[in-house]
């Protein structure tokens, strides 16, 4: 799912024209899409707890080791 997926589904509920892009349109109805897609975004990432996705994980590879 990318941000312009969402906001061709979501222009297609509202009645306005289906985009082929949101970054760097210059039709308002698509950067104001753009916007809220920013906003809603930035929204899930404060009230999730992503940093309890995140685990350490040491591969060793012949003589090379990553972390």
């Amino acid at each position: 799912m990318t941000i312009l997926s969402v906001c061709r589904s979501i222009s297609s509920v509202i009645g306005i024209d289906r985009p082929f892009s949101v970054i760097g349109s210059t039709e308002r109805e698509h950067q104001e899409l753009a916007d809220l897609a920013a906003e809603m975004c930035q929204r899930i990432a404060q009230v999730y707890p992503w940093s309890k996705l995140r685990r350490s994980l040491l591969l060793t590879a012949g003589e090379e080791t990553y972390d």
